[in-house]
């Protein structure tokens, strides 16, 4: 079977029981295919321009014209669009000259005529689109829910959407309606908080818009599902509850967000993995290490890349 090497940048996804490998975009010799993550082709290397795999297809550009392969390779819609977008919903925003932007379903039958400037991907049923330089909101009809009134405007995550206004950011809900105050910068609501920031201050509101923890940490990241979010305070880092009790100390050099139950952290320059009460499940003693995903986490040792499982256990790629 034919390899390329890969770089150590792929992503790979996981589940229990195995490792499901999504095919990673390759360049040879300046044509773009797809190889597993040990480097055996899946897809040959026949295409000008490609974009990676979500939903089940990739973009794929032929000559001067954009379609979409499945995860065997084969073009399911014909390369016959100037610009195209990721499939969403069961949705992705299709662009041909002179028609602007429309929506067209797996078939790639138009289910949303061509009508505008720009359009995005469709996240809980709805998706922006550009009129005049704003942007509002479509159904799944292609209805207009929410006017054109925003400079910039996220996905809908959890009812909620990150828009922009003269450089600020704010959340709003599906109505369009501006729930919170207008800050710096700001990130979707999870478990029912949101990260939002003023000069360097970082806090959390509620889906009411009001501060739920205030602004007293130089950063922050939203919070898990465990109901914890990674913060800084004085130069280190520790993980405060939804009542902003710091439940670790702020004890840590660096850290990720709890995932599959863990969190990265790093002490005294290793690496390793905490459980929610803040004690080990997998003492410290990589260079680096990546999020669990599916009940796998990658790691790095003496330079060298592999799996773990939440046991500590090398699963793939073992040194």
């Amino acid at each position: 079977m034919k390899k390329i090497v890969l770089s150590l940048s792929l992503f790979v996804c996981f589940w229990a029981g195995g490792i499901a490998q999504i095919p990673q975009l390759v360049n040879v010799g300046g044509k773009y295919g797809y190889t597993d993550i040990e480097g055996n082709v899946l897809i040959e290397c026949q295409f000008q321009l490609a974009k990676p795999f979500k939903n089940g297809y990739a973009e794929v550009k032929q000559g001067q014209q954009w379609g979409y392969i499945n995860l065997k390779g084969e073009i399911v819609i014909p390369c016959s669009f100037d610009q195209t977008g990721s499939f969403s919903e069961g949705f992705a925003a299709v662009f041909v000259k002179g028609l602007q932007w429309g929506y067209i379903d797996t078939t790639g039958n138009l289910v949303i005529p061509h009508q505008f400037e720009n359009a995005g991907e469709f996240s809980e049923g709805l998706a922006w689109f550009d009129k005049s330089g704003k942007k509002g909101f479509i159904d799944r009809a292609g209805i207009q829910v929410i006017k054109p009134k925003f400079e910039e405007a996220g996905r809908f995550i959890n009812g909620f959407v990150v828009v922009e206004r003269r450089g600020q950011k704010a959340l709003a809900n599906r109505e369009g309606k501006v729930i919170s105050d207008w800050y710096d910068s700001a990130e979707p609501f999870s478990a029912g908080l949101a990260l939002v920031e003023i000069m360097g201050n970082f806090g959390y509101i509620d889906t009411t818009g009001k501060a739920a923890v205030p602004l007293v940490y130089s950063d922050g990241f939203s919070f898990s599902p465990e109901g914890l979010a990674l913060v800084k305070k004085d130069g280190k880092f520790g993980y405060i509850s939804a009542t902003n009790q710091c439940v670790t100390g702020f004890i840590y050099e660096a850290g990720g967000s709890f995932s599959d139950g863990l969190a990265n952290v790093k002490i005294n320059g290793a690496w390793g993995f905490i459980k929610p009460d803040a004690s080990f499940a997998i003492p410290v003693q990589f260079d680096a290490a990546e999020r669990f995903n599916f009940g796998f986490a990658r790691v790095y040792k003496d330079g060298k890349p592999f799996f773990i499982d939440k046991s500590g256990t090398c699963a793939k790629q073992c040194p």
